[in-house]
């Protein structure tokens, strides 16, 4: 799975795989690797230091 977080600076992500571990550190905006287990991952997008309700962002997540 690849992973990019483009637009405005100050939105950053994390992945959580089905287990609940996590596959990445926060504050970042690129992600590349292969998927552990099969089941649901989750992308949580947060702000670094701000409220993201006001910011424009686009996540683009490719699946190989």
């Amino acid at each position: 799975m690849t992973l990019h977080l483009s637009g405005q600076t100050g939105a950053v992500f994390d992945i959580t795989s089905p287990d609940r571990t996590g596959l990445s550190g926060l504050k970042i905006r690129d992600w590349e690797g292969e998927l552990p287990l099969s089941g649901t991952y989750r992308i949580h997008v947060e702000g670094e230091t701000e409220n993201l309700s006001a910011r424009s962002y686009m996540l683009e997540v490719t699946v190989r």
